[in-house]
């Protein structure tokens, strides 16, 4: 039987894998995608704090794929660099801050 954390990156491949074929032959970044991740968490908590729940969870989980996006187009483009993860880390860190900053 496969493991849950195998499932879940053969899962996540599927979903992934056309969009960053796509993605790589556009002069996007996986840096931009990243930005615009974070820039979706910011509206998701404006969406909270308006009161609309369903839409800012939508919105919560097109920024969780994005977050798999970049570091997955980053590979694929070998355009992986340090400053890349960690400005990825730290957004990460500054979304989950502004969306319990939302719920507050």
């Amino acid at each position: 039987m496969a493991k849950l954390s195998e499932v879940r990156k053969a899962l996540a491949y599927r979903f992934t894998e056309p969009v960053v074929r796509f993605l790589s032959r556009t002069p996007i970044t996986p840096n931009t995608i990243t930005w615009f991740g974070f820039l979706l968490t910011v509206g998701a908590a404006a969406l909270i704090i308006t009161g609309h729940l369903l839409a800012a969870g939508f919105v919560v989980l097109i920024a969780g794929f994005f977050d798999i996006l970049d570091g997955a187009l980053a590979r694929h483009t070998n355009q992986a660099t340090r400053f890349g993860a960690v400005l990825d880390s730290t957004l990460d860190r500054l979304s989950e801050a502004v969306l319990l900053l939302g719920i507050l």
